[in-house]
């Protein structure tokens, strides 16, 4: 399945032989910087995680229903899932950073004519329907293709320090929201939020966002090379490792449907557990003050996680790592279900953080699919996540409702995340950065 051809042979670049290069930071570590910074202001923390801060003001003022609120996040997210895929064709055609250029402001524009919005609910309709258009652009789908042109034997760290930025997000952006409603009103939060991402946050990202190594006459990893011979060597191992299939070759693999599925079913559980962790911990007496703290845990362990695992992915076997980390969720869910000793709903909290994570999703696109068509391959992958982000809390509600417990709901997704971790330890090897394969 995977095609093999050689890379034209080029003379050997000037700028990689100079000693100085070895003094200078790597360029990558930029581009890291700049796909953290928009992985900030993306769609999960400017939409998702910001929304129920506004939720409260569009109310009281418009006297429009929670349902009828709520309904427009849903649509909202539902679009983003369904044109992901397409998304990430456009990435791998147009390249990354036309597409992430074009969509932060564009979603940036969006959210600066929300603060305009009068008292029709199809205006918010229409708003959130263009965050979601313009803010699949914005998801990690684009940023994780550029850090995997930058970096090979790294990789894993590069993905892992760029997510940061998500969870940065995701916890900064609800307080920053809060704070600018409480002083000025929801209008000007809006506009501030459209404003920094247009006028802030676009112009660095144009200075540092850069598709290709190559472009700036450098290699992966701020590797340097020596003479033609080399040039040639590491250029045909590039290749192999990063050449990749086609989507249509990727849809007619097992792995692929291991991979999709064994993220979906854990989406499904950890965003199941992110919405219903409050209330679930309250219904048991907890005080509500000391559950919304075990619940701030989830943004703590995404920061976490995301550093520890981009340093095991680039040091051991990839669906190892990822299978320890589902683990993980899965005592989170045990952690949960006993409801015991105090300190189980804030190692619960912690452990099922761990779970949201994409960067180890991008890690294994890139290692058994290559980059050629990464966008569109990845695209679909995360296309199943948002859907079980949104399936999860739904089916745990609906559990809920029928039974009047959490705990049938529990053992369901931990039975899920089991499976998930069985998909994920039947991978096979997969070719390694250093030459071989990697098992």
């Amino acid at each position: 399945m995977r095609s093999e051809c050689q890379v034209p042979v080029r003379e050997p670049v000037k700028a990689l032989a100079q000693p100085a290069m070895s003094r200078r930071v790597f360029f990558g570590w930029w581009v890291v910087i700049a796909a953290a910074l928009g992985l900030v202001v993306s769609y999960g923390p400017i939409v998702l995680a910001t929304f129920g801060v506004f939720f409260e003001p569009l109310h009281r003022e418009f006297r429009w229903s929670r349902a009828e609120l709520s309904t427009a996040v849903s649509l909202s997210t539902l679009l983003v899932a369904l044109i992901q895929p397409a998304c990430g064709r456009l990435v791998d055609r147009w390249g990354a950073r036309r597409v992430v250029l074009s969509s932060l402001v564009l979603f940036g524009s969006t959210l600066l004519a929300l603060s305009a919005i009068r008292g029709k609910l199809g205006h918010i309709y229409a708003g959130y329907l263009l965050l979601g258009l313009f803010g699949a652009g914005t998801t990690p789908v684009a940023y994780s293709r550029v850090i995997s042109q930058w970096f090979e034997r790294r990789r894993g760290v590069a993905l892992g320090l760029s997510l940061t930025g998500f969870g940065v997000g995701m916890l900064m952006m609800p307080p920053f929201a809060h704070a600018v409603i409480t002083h000025w009103g929801w209008r000007a939060a809006y506009f501030i939020l459209g404003a920094t991402i247009v006028g802030g946050v676009v112009p660095v990202i144009a200075v540092l966002l850069r598709e290709r190594p190559e472009e700036m006459g450098m290699l992966p990893d701020g590797r340097r090379e020596a003479s033609s011979r080399d040039l040639t060597r590491k250029g045909n191992d590039r290749t192999r490792t990063d050449g990749g299939v086609s989507w249509a070759e990727a849809r007619r693999t097992l792995t692929f449907w291991k991979i999709a599925l064994a993220f979906f079913l854990v989406s499904t559980s950890v965003h199941a557990c992110l919405v219903h962790f409050v209330p679930m911990l309250t219904d048991r007496g907890l005080p509500p003050e000391r559950a919304v703290k075990a619940a701030s845990l989830f943004g703590f362990a995404i920061l976490c996680g995301r550093l520890t695992a981009g340093y095991l992915l680039d040091r051991f076997f990839a669906p190892y790592v990822v299978a320890s980390m589902f683990g993980g969720v899965a005592l989170g869910l045990i952690s949960l279900w006993l409801g015991a000793p105090a300190g189980f709903p804030f190692l619960a909290a912690f452990l099922l953080g761990l779970g949201l994570g994409m960067d180890t999703l991008a890690y294994l696109i890139t290692r058994y699919f290559g980059l050629s068509a990464f966008g569109e391959i990845y695209g679909y992958a995360f296309a199943g996540v948002l859907v079980g982000g949104s399936a999860g809390p739904f089916l745990l509600g609906m559990v809920f409702d029928r039974t009047g417990s959490y705990a049938p709901g529990l053992v369901m997704l931990l039975l899920a995340v089991s499976g998930a971790i069985g998909l994920i330890l039947s991978l096979a090897s997969y070719a390694s950065p250093k030459g071989g394969r990697f098992s």
